[in-house]
């Protein structure tokens, strides 16, 4: 994209986006961790509240994955300026399909709009930027994803710690099934990619 093209997007919408991406990126990542941080995880998460049965399903067996790690290490929207990573992402097919999504929604889209105050057009730029429509919406299994970037022991450790026990009590709740917690390797998922 050009910079006329750049200049285009709303500011509501790049402040929108940056916003989730600093609140996504974490922070810097310490030294990989010992496994024994996993089991000492599984102990106070039914600690605040989370049942056995749960905690036990989503963290047995569970092992530090490395390309959560290596992911955390090279994030490619802190290697590049925000205006070259966003322009790498609003692409024209980008914005021709987010132009089909909103004919194609636009009910729903104006419903969510007027229940939740949030701009229709705000709505569908995050769905594009971060899933594609939800064609990409990642396949780290959180729990494990969310546990090894909390076993890192960095400065973040307890952000990770919270967001486990976020994703787990949606699945105590019964919002959502422990098998459909699949997204990015930061804890984002859904078609919005936003974290528990």
């Amino acid at each position: 994209m050009n910079g006329a093209g750049w200049q285009k997007i709303p500011k509501e919408t790049v402040a929108v986006l940056g916003a989730m991406g600093v609140a996504l990126l974490g922070g810097p990542v310490a030294a990989a961790p010992s496994s024994s941080c996993l089991s000492e995880l599984k102990t106070d998460l039914i600690r605040a509240g989370i049942s056995r049965e749960v905690a036990h399903h989503a963290l047995d067996g569970a092992q530090i994955v490395e390309r959560v790690i290596k992911r955390s290490r090279n994030q490619p929207e802190l290697k590049k300026p925000a205006r070259d990573y966003f322009s790498s992402l609003v692409t024209p097919k980008r914005i021709r399909d987010g132009r089909e999504m909103m004919r194609k929604y636009d009910r729903i889209l104006r419903a969510v709009e007027w229940k939740f105050g949030v701009n229709r057009y705000v709505v569908v730029a995050i769905w594009g930027m971060e899933t594609d429509y939800g064609r990409e919406t990642g396949d780290f299994f959180l729990p494990h994803a969310l546990a090894t970037m909390a076993c890192q022991r960095g400065q973040r450790a307890d952000f990770w710690s919270k967001e486990l026990l976020a994703a787990l009590k949606l699945v105590d709740h019964g919002d959502v099934g422990l098998g459909e917690l699949y997204g990015s390797w930061a804890g984002a998922f859904g078609h919005t990619h936003f974290i528990p």
